[in-house]
């Protein structure tokens, strides 16, 4: 399913844990990892990849859209009403993981919006959640800096839904390195 609606898991007789003041940041993290972790959170949101790669979570409150990591929406990209339905299900959630596959570019995406959902200031928000982005191991046992690259159509969808013109578009490329 690549529109329309998320699937939901979970949600039967269960009330989100939600707050009105939210202090910390939403978790980032890849398929992989948020696999091995999502337990330690309140709520899980899985930004792209499909229903069937995440059945396995069972976690009790855990919302999956599934979308392409593309900037074109007729190519399978997230739609506006997609990125909305993820905003909305992570407002006021505690401890929220967001993962995709790589854990690079939609789920930093999403992340920083929910971040701004939540109060947030766009940029502060952004520099924190790219300080805090996981480190890689790699062959040699020395860790470098996963890439941290919203994806540019949910950060235009981001700007849109907080009425903020470019702003977000202008914090991502001032801010992401690496060529993204």
């Amino acid at each position: 399913m690549m529109a329309g609606g998320g699937y939901t898991y979970g949600m039967d007789n269960i009330n989100i844990p939600k707050t009105s003041i939210i202090t910390e940041l939403p978790t980032v993290m890849n398929l992989k990892e948020a696999r091995l972790n999502c337990r330690d959170f309140d709520a899980v949101i899985t930004a792209g990849p499909s229903k069937h790669e995440v059945s396995d979570f069972r976690h009790p409150i855990h919302k999956v859209v599934e979308f392409h990591d593309t900037m074109f929406e007729d190519n399978g990209g997230p739609s506006y009403e997609n990125v909305a339905e993820l905003i909305e299900f992570g407002v006021g959630v505690p401890k929220l993981l967001v993962h995709c596959h790589a854990g690079i570019s939609r789920s930093t995406a999403t992340a920083w919006g929910v971040a701004i959902a939540n109060g947030q200031d766009p940029l502060d928000a952004f520099l924190e959640l790219q300080q805090n982005h996981p480190d890689e191991s790699s062959v040699f046992g020395r860790g470098y800096k996963r890439a941290f690259a919203p994806n540019i159509l949910i950060v235009k969808h981001l700007d849109k839904y907080f009425n903020l013109g470019t702003t977000l578009l202008e914090i991502r490329e001032k801010h992401t390195e690496g060529g993204w």
